[in-house]
């Protein structure tokens, strides 16, 4: 873990509570926060892994708040039109 100068962790402490705006409103917040971790010297795996842990309770609060359901206890969806049959085979493996 390098050593912060407190200019650092100023800007380490903007950038946690402009991106932890930014995910309230639109998500996103990472595109401002891990990039400030990497420019105070993390190396970039530790900046994912901090990053990833420090979204994970902004996560979980914003599902608890939406009354969001886990995919197990949804109800399975009916398909409103049948599916297509497969194209020619020239198709399938052209892209």
């Amino acid at each position: 873990m390098p050593s912060l100068e407190p200019a650092q962790l100023l800007l380490l402490a903007a950038a946690a509570l402009v991106a932890g705006a930014v995910n309230a409103v639109a998500g996103g917040g990472s595109l401002l926060s891990f990039p400030a971790l990497l420019a105070v010297g993390y190396p970039a795996l530790t900046a994912n892994v901090t990053n990833s842990v420090a979204l994970t309770p902004g996560y979980l609060v914003a599902r608890s708040a939406t009354g969001a359901s886990s995919p197990a206890s949804a109800p399975a969806s009916s398909p409103s039109a049948p599916p297509a049959p497969p194209g020619p085979w020239w198709a399938r493996s052209c892209c």
